[in-house]
């Protein structure tokens, strides 16, 4: 890919990198070819895991960082909001474990949710969520509070937006009044506002603490071909992870089946960022092409990415990003180039790989890549089928 990435191969035939990010590394030389290396990395799995055993019936497809390092899990098949606190012990923030609706004003421990996802507490405690399969975004305040219009209860769920049925009917004031379609990242506004991605409706939408809802991006014709173009314009499919930057600026996943996918950045405030000037109101390509599969790290515009997800930035700036194709955790830095920081890449069909030598700690396990997190420290939560529901901190050396 025209990187400066470099290696040889020793004596005894280990590889030899310069510098972090080879995902794959083949090798032919005379009688000596294969797989050499899948990764060189400079972050480290600790000894211990933090266990979610026996709750092994969670799917944690979203975890997000609450008060004090605790973890808030949106167990979208299980129906419920888990909070797992430092100390080890899970609780239940909302929901029954039944699937259903159950009407604003309804005690969160009592009610019934429907695939909850994007959970999110911020820092008075309110948490905030999509139910997907409910078309709505609600909230459970901390303390009887006012919010988003509308005077509320401690420990009850209310509509934030959406009707409940599936579509689109405009924006305005009023988001209540105004369909979603299958909601589910959400990121948290300085203001108290929310942004969601309504992926239904292909749009990046944003919901004010007056209540009313407004397109960020989204609802346009075209896909983004190229590098960049009006927000308002762009229409291609949207995924469902959302990251949110010091600036405002808002990451996702755009593309479909039949054509690659990438991660886009609506900028919202102008400036340089991974090395790209950027206009605010504009969508540019930050990863990925338009082509589907893996063809190892680099450039991030050359870089094929399959199934993006679970997107967050780490403290410093940089981006990381599970590539569920490739069962890796992978990252953007500062300067444009993707690098892959865990996993073992699972070739297409097949299901189990053979263990193999590899040069570095944080890539010698198969991880299970459904769970991602930034913690304070700028470590990476991930979940590893090694131990079961089990999260491993990545640390930087």
């Amino acid at each position: 890919l025209g990187t400066t990435m470099v290696g040889t191969l020793d004596a005894a035939g280990d590889f030899l990198g310069d510098g972090e990010g080879w995902s794959e590394i083949r090798v032919v030389s005379g009688a000596v070819k294969g797989l050499a290396a899948v990764g060189v990395t400079q972050w480290r799995l600790p000894s211990t895991v933090l266990e979610v055993d026996p709750y092994a019936e969670i799917a944690m497809e979203t975890l997000t960082l609450g008060p004090a390092g605790a973890l808030v899990i949106g167990d979208w098949q299980g129906h419920r909001i888990l909070l797992r606190r430092p100390e080890g012990d899970l609780i239940t923030l909302a929901g029954t474990g039944e699937s259903g609706f159950s009407p604003d004003g309804t005690s969160a421990l009592s009610a019934r949710l429907n695939m909850p996802t994007g959970a999110v507490l911020d820092a008075a405690g309110h948490l905030y969520f999509a139910e997907t399969q409910n078309h709505r975004v609600r909230v459970i305040p901390a303390f009887d509070t006012e919010l988003f219009g509308r005077a509320m209860t401690a420990g009850c769920l209310y509509t934030i937006a959406g009707t409940g049925e599936r579509g689109f009917n405009g924006d305005g004031p009023g988001a209540r009044t105004r369909r979603m379609s299958s909601p589910m990242g959400i990121a948290l506004e300085p203001d108290g506002g929310l942004v969601v991605v309504d992926r239904g409706n292909r749009r990046l939408r944003r919901i004010s603490p007056s209540g009313a809802i407004a397109t960020l991006a989204g609802g346009g014709a075209y896909m983004l071909a190229g590098t960049e173009m009006d927000a308002l314009q762009f229409g291609d499919a949207v995924g469902g992870s959302l990251a949110q930057d010091a600036s405002g600026n808002l990451v996702f996943v755009a593309g479909a089946s039949l054509r690659g996918d990438r991660l886009v950045m609506l900028c919202r405030k102008s400036g340089r960022y991974f090395g790209i000037p950027m206009q605010g109101g504009t969508l540019y390509t930050l990863v990925g092409t338009l082509e589907t599969g893996f063809n190892g790290d680099g450039p991030a515009l050359a870089v094929n990415l399959t199934q993006p997800t679970e997107i967050s930035f780490l403290p410093n700036g940089e981006l990381v990003f599970v590539d569920t194709g490739g069962y890796l955790i992978r990252k953007l830095g500062g300067d444009g180039i993707v690098r892959t920081v865990a996993g073992r890449r699972l070739f297409s069909g097949l299901l189990l790989a053979a263990r193999m030598a590899l040069p570095a700690p944080a890539t010698e396990r198969e991880l299970s890549t459904h769970v991602l997190a930034v913690t304070p420290r700028g470590g990476i939560l991930i979940q590893t089928n090694a131990h079961g529901q089990s999260l491993v901190e990545l640390l930087p050396r």
